[in-house]
């Protein structure tokens, strides 16, 4: 029984993230009149630094030793596909 309420909310997760994903980039589209992609994307990418760092490090799994690189890639790489979404939606005028 365990595991299939575990996989439920696993389908419920992304279920939602998929919604998230997609009424983020409606809105995003309607904010395009007053501000550039890459605001939108550096807002979104602000906001949700603010909510997981604190999280990841109350849970303790915010460890940085040897992995400051990676982090710093990671982090990189997630700005990257959000000015690319953005600019894409920009660019195909949905």
């Amino acid at each position: 029984m365990e595991q299939a309420n575990r996989q439920s909310f696993g389908i419920a997760l992304a279920l939602g993230a998929a919604l998230l994903w997609g009424i983020s980039g409606a809105v995003a589209a309607d904010a395009f009149a007053d501000v550039s992609p890459a605001r939108v994307a550096q807002a979104r990418v602000t906001q949700a630094m603010l909510v997981l760092v604190p999280f990841a490090w109350w849970r303790g799994v915010l460890r940085p030793q040897g992995m400051t690189s990676w982090l710093i890639a990671l982090g990189v790489s997630l700005a990257a596909v959000n000015v690319t979404f953005y600019w894409a939606l920009e660019r195909l005028g949905v």
